[in-house]
């Protein structure tokens, strides 16, 4: 893929004849801005096991478009990051670092004899 360049992907997932199974099928197309897609870029399938979501009736996604019907999602990037602590990681953290200023402020003077 090339920085900048226009794709358009498809991602088909269906439940399979076998129980737990879903089939997978994805396709990338080069495409430009006005949406006129080209040749074919890359295309992918595979099958999945979940028997969680098998069952699960109320399990969905999309992505909609109002007024003509084409929707765009803009510098997408999918990647595997290092992990980034939660706000509330750092706020426990000042937390206990106030806390630790509060004891340090309650010691009582030391006494000289």
């Amino acid at each position: 893929m090339t920085t900048g360049a226009w794709y358009q992907f498809n991602l088909t997932v269906s439940k399979s004849a076998t129980t737990n199974v879903f089939d997978l099928a994805g396709t990338i197309y080069e495409a430009d801005s006005a949406g006129i897609v080209g040749s074919l870029f890359s295309s992918y399938s595979s099958t999945a096991t979940n028997a969680g979501l098998y069952t699960d009736t109320s399990v969905f996604a999309s992505i909609r478009a109002q007024g003509n019907g084409v929707g765009v999602i803009d510098n997408l990037v999918v990647s595997q990051g290092a992990a980034i602590p939660e706000p509330s990681t750092y706020a426990a953290l000042a937390g206990l670092g106030v806390l630790g200023l509060a004891a340090a402020r309650r010691r009582p003077a030391s006494t000289q004899a």
